[in-house]
């Protein structure tokens, strides 16, 4: 008797697990115009992770420096130490180059693709002929 119980009681449970696999199909579609509101707990972390866009004057109260802000900050210290750094080697290159650029008929700026040092070498000699520089 115990067996046939049992038996039966396996057999039940085999079938109620046959009922649980089934699948439903939401045939509906999304509403997208007008979604449903989130969980409550999502409710909560899309608020405190949304960002706040602050009107004139509002900002300063909260005060977050910007990145831009941060930018200009070490542009103006690399300004104020290359004020201090006075070459007097470069000061005389960039004179000399300044006094070559005023004096020359021409000036041109080209793009190079990548050629053999002879082949370069042998257009810079040609170019010394007529008094032009690359």
């Amino acid at each position: 008797m115990e067996n046939v119980a049992v038996s039966t009681f396996k057999g039940l449970l085999q079938i109620n697990r046959g009922a649980l696999r089934i699948t439903v199909r939401n045939s509906s579609r999304v509403n997208v115009q007008k979604p449903r509101p989130p969980h409550y707990n999502r409710a909560k972390i899309e608020h405190l992770t949304r960002p706040k866009y602050f009107e004139r004057g509002e900002r300063d109260a909260w005060f977050i420096p910007s990145v831009s802000q941060c930018i200009k900050e070490k542009e103006e210290e690399l300004k104020r130490s290359r004020k201090e750094e006075d070459n007097p080697y470069e000061r005389l290159l960039a004179k000399d180059l300044r006094n070559w650029f005023l004096n020359s008929k021409l000036i041109a700026f080209f793009h190079c693709n990548p050629i053999r040092f002879d082949d370069r070498f042998e257009a810079e000699v040609k170019l010394r002929y007529i008094p032009s520089f690359l």
